[in-house]
């Protein structure tokens, strides 16, 4: 108790009170949000308790706003560190879908900045959307500018669902040619439109990091590694079976012949 009060003794009553209303933000986030922060400057100055916030959706489309209203107004603030308060309260959501008015936002916000930031902020930005679902004239965006950025084409490469903009846009980049160190990315897109067969001319590897990139079934998945368990090399297959908890990936290595 001594030390509490010798390292609180120099606040002022204000000071005092002021530390304790934003601490009773923690709890009563709705109510009190809108009554201490009504400006992107204000996000900044509280960053720290901001950042310990509890998920909540009303605290993320309130502060998605003031973010996006701040940019369309051209007002000046510290940038990266209250893009980063934003961003921890949409990691905090633990990749629940965000509804459509905070994406609308937090994808304004990911558009203004993305082609003209500088690499750290470009990686805050691309966790904002990251696996929400888009409106089709913002991947009509993501489709005309994924050249100008790899953060760009990371989110259509790993966009969450099945759309026939994604999937006409990987074929077109397989075709071309395009993206050669991300092609399991690619064919993961399009393995849903034509099946694990219609790859059999490309490696093994490849294939397989294909499958494990893409949006089916686990045992959708296994069923298909166990195709080409025959042609993997052994590490790829223990890496595999433990990350989908499937032995059998490992026992029917085994079983196959020897080499003579």
């Amino acid at each position: 108790m001594i030390v509490f009060m010798k390292e609180n003794r120099h606040l002022t009553p204000e000071h005092r009170r002021q530390l304790l209303e934003y601490t009773l933000l923690l709890f009563d986030t709705a109510d009190r949000l809108p009554m201490l922060i009504s400006n992107a400057h204000d996000i900044y100055e509280h960053r720290h308790i901001l950042k310990q916030l509890s998920f909540s959706e009303a605290a993320t489309a309130y502060l998605a706003k003031i973010v996006r209203v701040a940019l369309e107004n051209g007002q000046r603030f510290r940038l990266f560190d209250t893009l980063k308060v934003l961003r921890t309260l949409v990691v905090a959501s633990g990749g629940v879908a965000l509804p459509g008015a905070v994406v609308r936002d937090l994808f304004a916000i990911y558009r203004t900045l993305i082609l003209r930031s500088r690499e750290e902020i470009q990686w805050c930005l691309s966790r904002l959307i990251k696996d929400q679902i888009l409106e089709d004239g913002e991947l009509v965006w993501l489709l005309e500018y994924w050249p100008e950025s790899v953060h760009v084409a990371n989110r259509l490469l790993r966009y969450p669902t099945r759309h026939d903009l994604v999937e006409r846009w990987a074929k077109e980049r397989y075709d071309a040619g395009d993206l050669v160190d991300r092609q399991s990315e690619i064919i993961a897109l399009l393995f849903p439109v034509v099946g694990l067969n219609a790859f059999s001319s490309e490696n093994p590897e490849t294939l397989a990091r294909a499958v494990m990139y893409a949006r089916i079934p686990t045992q959708q998945k296994i069923a298909w590694l166990l195709l080409l368990v025959p042609v993997l090399s052994p590490q790829t297959i223990a890496d595999f079976a433990l990350r989908l908890n499937a032995p059998e990936l490992i026992r029917t290595a085994l079983e196959q012949p020897k080499p003579q």
